[in-house]
């Protein structure tokens, strides 16, 4: 069977998990926070976050049930990123995941509240997923602090938030890229790591990979974000190939950590080669199809 196939279900395994997650309480009196939330958690997306995290259990072997829950955290995690992102004090950007941005639909207090909302209701999933000891709990508990953190995603935002527009050097991109995207990309990968039960080289390897799979997709997706017209982007400027290069390097880099892991990972490899391919074509933005039985 084909990876994409291979990955079907858990990408429907997802969605259905996300939409019970966050239900409608039409008889709430603070009913507009979940209709707010749903609509930018629900909107079409890749959940490559979570997918990374699920195809690491299916790899090994792992029921899809063990790992549901604290995948699904971690899109919750990103995705309040994404709401905070969005304010006019961060980037100030009108629309996400081809939906208008939560803040110029119910104002920006209801978009925080949002992306608060979801931060912390994470971690309340987290620590009732069942399946899974009080022990691992506490370790992804862990782990997702720290990557979403001040030394993590947070930090990251921060820098480059006070780096702009200032001209930034390769290492201090870097730092920004690796704490901003590649910190929760890896956190994905570990997840998976921990609840498969992997031993620490695996684990390791696993980290590393992500944290490359972060950097490549950063450089990917950095360039094509400040343009305000994607059909307007010519992919052989000078500033794109240095981009374009970058990232497929990183990417070529994760693809080799990943052959370190004791066993193959078809979901897992086929997930990093989509992210590759994409640049390769010219394209740093993956479609959900990519993720489907139906096309690439």
């Amino acid at each position: 069977m084909r990876s994409q196939n291979l990955l079907t279900p858990l990408l429907e395994a997802v969605e259905s998990r996300l939409r019970g997650i966050i239900p409608l309480k039409k008889s709430a009196p603070h009913t507009t926070l979940f209709e707010a939330t749903r609509h930018c958690l629900l909107a079409p997306a890749k959940r490559l976050r979570p997918l990374l995290t699920l195809a690491v259990l299916r790899d090994f072997d792992c029921p899809v049930k063990y790992g549901i829950d604290p995948a699904c955290a971690i899109e919750m995690v990103h995705t309040y990123s994404l709401i905070h992102d969005d304010l006019p004090c961060m980037d100030d950007d009108s629309f996400r995941r081809g939906k208008p941005s939560l803040h110029t639909i119910y104002g920006e207090a209801q978009a925080i509240l949002s992306g608060d909302y979801l931060c912390t209701y994470a971690f309340e999933v987290l620590a009732r997923s069942p399946y899974l000891s009080p022990e691992k709990k506490i370790a992804l508990i862990k782990i997702l602090t720290s990557r979403g953190g001040s030394e993590g995603m947070i930090g990251g935002q921060c820098i480059d938030i006070e780096q702009k527009p200032k001209p930034v050097d390769t290492k201090t991109l870097e730092w920004i890229f690796e704490k901003k995207t590649a910190a929760l990309l890896a956190a994905s990968l570990e997840f998976g790591g921990l609840i498969a039960d992997l031993d620490d080289g695996d684990q390791k390897h696993l980290k590393r990979a992500g944290q490359l799979l972060g950097l490549g997709y950063q450089y990917s997706d950095d360039y094509f974000d400040r343009e305000q017209d994607l059909c307007q982007v010519d992919p052989l400027s000078n500033k794109w190939k240095g981009h374009r290069e970058k990232a497929l390097l990183h990417y070529t880099k994760a693809l080799e950590t990943l052959k370190k892991v004791s066993i193959p990972l078809p979901r897992t490899t086929y997930l990093f080669t989509q992210c590759m391919n994409k640049v390769e074509k010219g394209s740093c933005h993956i479609s959900k199809s990519a993720f489907r039985s139906n096309g690439v």
